[in-house]
């Protein structure tokens, strides 16, 4: 099933940790800041190559129709 927000309270959770102990923003935001549109394409490159960041957003070409089991497995 996608994802389903149950409240307030599951929205105000989710973006204290995306925004802060997740820091989402560092890798899925083309500026790297926290708390900027998590739209992906930013490049990030290390000792293996290039990656660029997936969208993380609800919409097209991110998680939608991901289930809340799908988001938790990937955590």
């Amino acid at each position: 099933a996608p994802l389903s927000i149950r409240g307030d309270q599951y929205v105000s959770r989710g973006r204290q940790i995306v925004t802060g102990l997740g820091a989402c923003g560092s890798c899925h935001s083309l500026s790297g800041v926290p708390g900027e549109p998590l739209s992906g394409g930013r490049v990030v490159t290390d000792l293996y190559g290039e990656l660029e960041s997936p969208n993380i957003t609800l919409g097209e070409g991110g998680l939608k129709g991901w289930s809340e089991r799908d988001v938790m497995v990937l955590l």
